[in-house]
């Protein structure tokens, strides 16, 4: 069987989500492009999730900053709050992360 004809036998590939984390930076905006692409070809959910590292901890137990002190979560709020805003997420079924 010739290679044209067994590529003709194989199912397509789809993808019903997708996941991609966002620092913020240009190379993130560029790759934003590249999985709106996928998902409108595909009809996928796409999931945008931004992770904050965590907090190295002294020895005495400390609770979680008051969330109007956490400025970095905050400015990462923000920054979600734009992207959830992006005109070409509108037409997408999609989830935004932190």
């Amino acid at each position: 069987m010739s290679t044209i004809a067994q590529m003709h036998d194989q199912k397509s590939i789809a993808f019903h989500h997708l996941l991609m984390a966002t620092d913020f930076s240009e190379a993130s905006e560029r790759a934003l492009e590249y999985a709106i692409a996928i998902a409108h070809r595909h009809g996928s959910t796409l999931s945008i999730v931004h992770a904050l590292p965590g907090e190295p901890r002294d020895r005495i137990p400390i609770g979680p900053l008051p969330h109007v002190l956490d400025r970095r979560r905050l400015e990462a709020e923000k920054q979600m709050k734009h992207l959830a805003e992006e005109p070409r997420l509108r037409a997408l079924r999609h989830n935004i992360l932190l």
